[in-house]
């Protein structure tokens, strides 16, 4: 009898031991598996961020906690060249660009940033940045150093109650003034569940006026209208359009880009790179698709077609080939070329308008049997700094397109 009793508790041992090493491995293949966008796996919550909050200080590397952020817009995981030594860091170049983070935390948050500015002129060296904790806005700056990428702070909240609180910061300087790296955020207490993505998506390729070149002033004023403290990425009609939609918006933007001349590289470069400032960082592979795509661009091709020697085919052929490249990259959206609201260029010899080259282009392309459309603008505003739009224009266009966009979704 006592021997049998025996062999029973060896026999219900092994099954225990074997029960545990079951699971062992069960536990290791769900923590191997790749996060989904809202949930930290096990091995990153007990290795970075705490499973007990005791609202102690810590720093965490941006580049380490990606599954709790929220990051709209081009972006990749690079390292820092800067005096404080490499580190990781996530690029932060385009017009618009977000970084949104929820935490349950208390005092003050910090982020820390490296930047590289272009420009060493009074002025143009400052970098803006729309922060938004808890749902107050704050309009916050840095100070760049020209040609070195240097180490710079912003303090996104002081003094805060213990608990959950929600970060918002958007870029608002565009990427001819330099580009930002974000290394760290430091605060007391932990990052929490990563912020929703909205139910709609826009993409925005543009010029200045998408830039928000000049928004902050008016006309009248001949004092440096570029200056990045007149400028704004976040008061443009691309933002607050896809603002009024309920959408995430990814931006790419440059001042004088024309889509004939591409101020230097083709313009399939601008559409297809994550960053046309750092070609290093290589090509931009989307892992979402877009609802809508807006090309917002052919104010400066009146000029530079002539003065490059671009002919009237090529303007055309042009239009043609980055529609269609953004059809082939962008299967299920839809196409919108938003033009106008700085005035649809000079005739050519021909009598033509650039607009009509846009338009064949558009049609060629399959028009709207295909998805593809042209909203041209009601209006022209040349109110703001630099003869571009005022915050009235950007207001105006972003109705306008925000209609357009509104029909065509239906």
């Amino acid at each position: 009898m006592i021997k049998r009793v025996i062999a029973i508790m060896l026999t219900l041992s092994l099954l225990t031991f074997g029960a545990c090493g079951d699971n062992g491995a069960d536990q290791s293949a769900t923590a191997s598996k790749k996060p989904s966008k809202n949930q930290p796996t096990s091995s990153v919550q007990s290795e970075i961020v705490p499973a007990v909050n005791d609202y102690s200080e810590r720093t965490y590397m941006l580049a380490e906690i990606t599954q709790y952020l929220k990051l709209d817009g081009r972006w990749a995981t690079t390292k820092t060249s800067s005096d404080a030594g490499a580190q990781p860091c996530i690029t932060f170049d385009h017009t618009a660009q977000l970084l949104a983070f929820n935490a349950d935390c208390e005092g003050d948050v910090v982020l820390k940033m490296t930047n590289k500015c272009n420009d060493a002129q009074k002025g143009r060296n400052e970098r803006y940045y729309l922060v938004i904790v808890d749902g107050k806005e704050t309009r916050m700056k840095i100070e760049a150093v020209a040609g070195a990428e240097a180490p710079s702070t912003l303090i996104l909240a002081k003094d805060l109650k213990r608990g959950a609180h929600t970060f918002k910061i958007y870029r608002q300087t565009e990427l001819n003034f330099g580009y930002d790296n974000l290394v760290s955020v430091t605060m007391n207490g932990v990052p929490t569940q990563r912020p929703a993505d909205s139910e709609r998506y826009i993409e925005f390729l543009g010029d200045s006026v998408t830039a928000g070149f000049g928004n902050l002033t008016v006309r009248a004023d001949a004092d440096s209208p570029s200056n990045p403290d007149r400028s704004s990425g976040t008061d443009t009609y691309a933002f607050k359009t896809a603002k009024a939609l309920n959408a995430d918006i990814s931006t790419v933007a440059r001042s004088g880009l024309a889509y004939s001349y591409g101020l230097g590289m083709p313009i399939a470069d601008y559409w297809n790179k994550l960053s046309w400032a750092r070609k290093s960082l290589g090509d931009y592979k989307p892992d979402r698709q877009p609802d809508v795509v807006v090309i917002a661009l052919g104010t400066n091709d009146h000029n530079y077609y002539k003065q490059h020697d671009i002919s009237e085919e090529q303007l055309y052929q042009v239009a043609y080939d980055l529609i269609k490249l953004v059809r082939e990259t962008r299967p299920e959206s839809k196409i919108v070329w938003y033009y106008g609201i700085m005035g649809t260029g000079y005739e050519d010899e021909a009598g033509l308008f650039v607009k009509d080259y846009i338009k064949r282009a558009i049609d060629d392309n399959g028009g709207e049997k295909a998805e593809i459309y042209l909203c041209m603008s009601s209006f022209m505003n040349f109110d703001g700094g630099g003869w571009h739009p005022n915050q009235a224009g950007h207001e105006a266009g972003a109705k306008e397109l925000t209609q357009f966009i509104e029909e065509i979704l239906k």
